[in-house]
């Protein structure tokens, strides 16, 4: 887009005693890079593990605690673009397999560049990953749907003062604060966006000064996502968005404005109608403002933004509502005991190597933190998640969202009655029973009004466990000799100007 100084370089040492959440599939990811050949060969394999302890020990080395989450149930309207995905990492597996044969084993760098375009995360290494963390008192949460929502949720709701990732899609999601390319000494590169909690408010500020949350959304969407499905305009990218949103502000405006142009009209897709087209890239748009996410303070489902009377263009969120009432107890899900890809329990059993690596690291105990917190009250909202009867609404009640509320859904949810990736599961293990928090899931919809002044109060623990002088030493030494992973990065601006004193 053009911004100076979007990048900023900051120290974990500046941050100390805070929360972050961290995407903890983008380190899942990181951690698999440097045993690519491994995870396609089917090798065991720890450093993978090792790399993610390791980024933990970076955490607590300055007294932060991490809440790690992982993703949830796949987005229906990202299926054709996973399938892709997948589609290509097991193109690539083939191939990498034949090379590694005709090569008689021996790895080069084509080699391995095939084999980090087939990683794959497994449903075993993301237990591992969660019994790891569980070992260290670290919070494990699963996300509704996409992990990045919920990361951005806990940082827009001050239960996190700033996320750790290596996903562009947090920024779309409003996410306030984001610590890209977290190295071992602690710097990582910030993006701080100052969004007003309501998403027609526009900046008067910053670097987006002018510019609301839903303007942004809206700019993000136009230049290509993930959720395209071949209605993409060729040729706008960020910037022509960018230029386009500052312009016109809206969507249907900039719509019309193409339709007007002879040059732009040429390239918008055939295969639908401008007004498919616009009401595609609006219901997107929703996807970012108001995508399902999970409470943790009162064990309940919430929208990242509320949803206002009057709203239209809701035509996705209906779908993701309906989908998530028929699943299974989210409690259970969302602490890591369901994969809820497949409805079957998540299960690893911590090994002696495991127990010395993680040996003498303990995080603090995050619930004292959370419960902290103060809600501001405000009244309650009609919330799609409340809804009994969605699949008979017509579709002009849907349109023209609002109205009492409805009553909760919580009565409806049956453990038993799964329905989720073509797979039920009935009568789960009662070892996974157990291990559920005591408290009951609250499936009622938590009416909430966010302001500046609930986002900075329980993003710190004053509680934490301060590690003895021999656990610091563990700790660096671990961070030390865990192997690095070897991704090429632009030298920061911060170490630039280092080495020119």
């Amino acid at each position: 887009m053009g911004v100076s100084n979007l990048l900023k370089c900051v120290s974990l040492k500046s941050h100390k005693g805070s929360v972050v959440a961290v995407d903890a599939m983008c380190w899942i990811h990181r951690g698999m890079i440097s045993s690519a050949v491994a995870n396609v060969t089917g090798e065991a394999c720890d450093k993978y593990i090792k790399f993610i302890i390791s980024m933990l020990a970076v955490l607590l080395s300055y007294d932060i605690t991490p809440i790690m989450v992982f993703d949830g149930y796949e987005m229906p309207s990202k299926e054709r673009e996973n399938q892709s995905r997948s589609d290509r990492r097991n193109k690539a597996r083939a191939e990498a397999l034949e090379m590694i044969k005709k090569n008689k084993g021996a790895i080069n760098t084509e080699i391995m560049r095939k084999c980090m375009q087939a990683i794959s995360i497994t449903p075993e290494v993301i237990a591992r990953v969660m019994e790891i963390c569980r070992e260290m008192n670290v919070r494990v949460l699963v996300a509704p749907y996409e992990a990045d929502a919920q990361v951005a949720y806990l940082c827009r709701a001050g239960i996190a003062h700033a996320a750790i990732s290596e996903d562009s899609d947090l920024l779309a999601y409003g996410c306030p604060r984001v610590w890209y390319k977290l190295e071992r000494d602690g710097r990582a590169d910030e993006i701080s966006l100052n969004f007003n909690s309501h998403p027609d408010v526009k900046c008067s500020k910053g670097l987006l000064k002018g510019i609301s949350h839903r303007m942004f959304v809206a700019m993000c969407v136009l230049s290509g996502s993930d959720y395209d499905d071949g209605c993409h305009i060729n040729g706008m990218g960020i910037k022509l968005a960018h230029r386009f949103i500052l312009q016109y502000e809206t969507v249907p405006a900039i719509m019309a404005e193409l339709e007007e142009n002879l040059s732009w009209a040429k390239k918008l897709p055939t295969h639908v109608t401008l007004k498919q087209l616009e009401d595609h890239y609006l219901n997107v748009s929703k996807i970012f403002l108001h995508n399902v996410v999970y409470d943790i303070r009162t064990n309940s489902l919430t929208h990242i933004n509320p949803i206002p009377h009057g709203e239209q263009n809701l035509d996705i969120i209906v779908d993701l509502c309906f989908r998530i009432r028929q699943r299974a107890d989210f409690n259970v899900v969302s602490a890591g005991h369901v994969n809820p890809r497949n409805g079957e329990p998540l299960i690893y059993e911590i090994t002696p190597n495991d127990k010395m690596l993680t040996e003498g690291m303990k995080f603090a105990d995050l619930e004292g933190v959370v419960s902290a917190g103060t809600r501001e009250e405000s009244e309650p909202i009609n919330d799609l998640l409340l809804q009994t009867t969605l699949v008979e609404q017509p579709k002009e009640a849907v349109e023209n969202y609002g109205g009492e509320l409805l009553q909760s859904i919580a009565s409806e949810l049956d453990f038993q009655n799964i329905i989720g990736s073509d797979t039920d599961i009935v009568n789960p293990p009662s070892a996974v029973l157990s291990t559920t928090s005591s408290t009951e899931c609250d499936y009622s919809v938590v009416a909430r009004t966010i302001t500046e002044d609930s986002t900075t109060s329980i993003s710190t623990c004053d509680e934490f466990y301060l590690p003895t002088k021999s656990q610091k030493g563990r700790v660096r030494d671990l961070i030390n000799s865990s192997e690095r992973v070897t991704i090429v990065r632009p030298k920061r601006a911060c170490v630039l100007r280092r080495a020119m004193l």
